[in-house]
C-alpha cells in the first residue's frame, strides 16, 4: 500500500538522518575533551580527499552533462570509479568517525561511531544512489557502447 511505501521511505530517511553523523553525536556528548592527535589529522585528510573527490566528480559530470546530454559519462574520475561522487561522498564520513575517534572515551563509543561510515556506505551501495541510479542508466544508456564496457 501507498502508507507502507510512505512509512518505509519516511523511516530510512529518519535513519539516515540519525546514524550519519553518529560519530559526531558520540563524540559532543563527551564530557572531557581531548588533545588534537595524528589520528584527527588523518581524519581531516580523508574528509578533504572525500569531499575534493565528490565535487570534482560531480563538477566533471555536469560539465560534460551540459554538452553531451545523451551520452554516458566516461571522463575525469568517472573513467576510474563507476561512482566517485558516492566514493567520495563514503571516504568523507569515513574520516568524520576517524578524527572523532580519539575523543572517545569508551570502546563501545569507538565501536558504535562506526555505525555512521558503514551506514553511509550501506545507503549508497544497497538502498538508493548505486541500485537506484545503475538501474535508470541501463534503460537510458544501455545500447550504448561505453556504457555495456562501464558495466563490464
Amino acid at each position: 500500500s501507498s502508507r507502507l511505501r510512505f512509512g518505509v521511505v519516511w523511516m530510512v530517511q529518519a535513519l539516515w538522518v540519525f546514524l550519519t553523523p553518529l560519530s559526531v553525536t558520540i563524540l559532543n556528548s563527551q564530557m572531557v575533551q581531548a588533545d588534537t592527535g595524528l589520528l584527527d589529522y588523518i581524519g581531516w585528510a580523508v574528509w578533504a580527499t572525500g569531499w575534493g573527490m565528490e565535487v570534482v566528480a560531480d563538477s566533471q559530470k555536469n560539465a560534460f552533462k551540459a554538452q553531451h546530454p545523451d551520452t554516458f559519462v566516461r571522463t575525469g574520475l568517472w573513467r576510474y570509479s563507476r561512482h566517485p561522487n558516492y566514493f567520495g561522498e563514503i571516504l568523507l564520513w569515513f574520516g568524520v568517525y576517524l578524527a572523532c575517534i580519539s575523543g572517545y572515551s569508551k570502546r563501545w563509543q569507538t565501536l558504535t561511531g562506526l555505525i555512521s561510515p558503514i551506514f553511509t556506505f550501506h545507503l549508497l551501495r544497497n538502498v538508493s544512489g548505486v541500485r537506484m541510479l545503475e538501474k535508470s542508466w541501463e534503460k537510458r544508456y544501455g545500447e550504448q557502447e561505453e556504457f555495456r564496457e562501464w558495466r563490464r
